[in-house]
């Protein structure tokens, strides 16, 4: 992973990226004052849950099983376990990205 210089007194950039496939609903949303262009629905609320597991364990890549197994790389990637995440009745497997081999294709 390159780096860049971080001037004295400022904190390096902290980069977590985590991905989910499913269906969202995506427009503008909002009022005639203000008007953002923004995706909403469960797919969203899931990978914003799964971001935060990354964020907890200092984990650049995180993917959530949906994701893995869309793009047929479920067997490849290491698990972390099952997690039950707010608001979502059954637990959700992820795996960590960045677990391939070198020379074999990788997210």
């Amino acid at each position: 992973m390159a780096s860049r210089p971080v001037a004295e007194g400022e904190a390096p950039l902290r980069l977590v990226v985590a991905l989910h496939f499913g269906e969202v609903t995506y427009g503008n949303i909002g009022s005639v004052d203000r008007v953002d262009f923004t995706v909403i629905g469960p797919a969203v609320n899931l990978v914003s849950r799964i971001e935060a597991i990354a964020k907890a364990r200092d984990l650049p890549l995180i993917v959530s099983d949906d994701f893995a197994r869309a793009y047929g790389y479920c067997s490849q990637l290491p698990s972390l376990g099952a997690f039950e995440l707010r608001g979502l009745e059954q637990s959700r497997r992820i795996v960590r990205a960045g677990g391939v081999k070198a020379g074999q294709t990788a997210l």
